[in-house]
């Protein structure tokens, strides 16, 4: 477990009670808390800003659209970002480990074909701009 494990059970639930007066609910909490604030797929920290605060979500492994049901078992907090790359994604594997490893490959995956596809975007809008970037002017 990645979390926070240095306290008991008692201290972790009351810690995860708390944390519903700051936009968490129960399972979003809990696995929040257990995955030390980060995501499941990328290890974005959900703490260190506003912004990556505002980026977590809860997302079903095995996705609803695909049957996957809406239980603990089945979630795990992961940022927006990761949310959409794994999209409608089914991951393979026997236990709830193995299908988030799945995932996690996945979703790296189409962020590679993502980043190659703005480093193209980029080049081009910066090497044929009409727009000139000369702040001395």
């Amino acid at each position: 477990m990645r979390g926070i494990t240095t306290i008991g059970e008692d201290q972790k639930n009351r810690f995860i009670q708390e944390l519903a007066k700051y936009e968490f609910g129960g399972w979003a909490a809990t696995h929040g808390f257990n995955q030390g604030f980060k995501c499941i797929y990328c290890d974005r920290d959900f703490l260190a800003s506003y912004d990556a605060f505002h980026s977590f979500e809860l997302d079903h492994i095995v996705p609803q659209s695909r049957g996957g049901e809406n239980t603990e078992e089945n979630t795990a907090a992961c940022c927006r970002t990761c949310n959409s790359l794994k999209s409608s994604y089914l991951p393979t594997g026997n236990s709830r480990v193995e299908r988030i490893a799945n995932a996690r490959n996945h979703v790296n995956e189409r962020r590679l074909q993502r980043e190659a596809d703005v480093s193209k975007i980029r080049f081009f809008v910066l090497n044929n701009s009409p727009i000139t970037h000369d702040h001395n002017a």
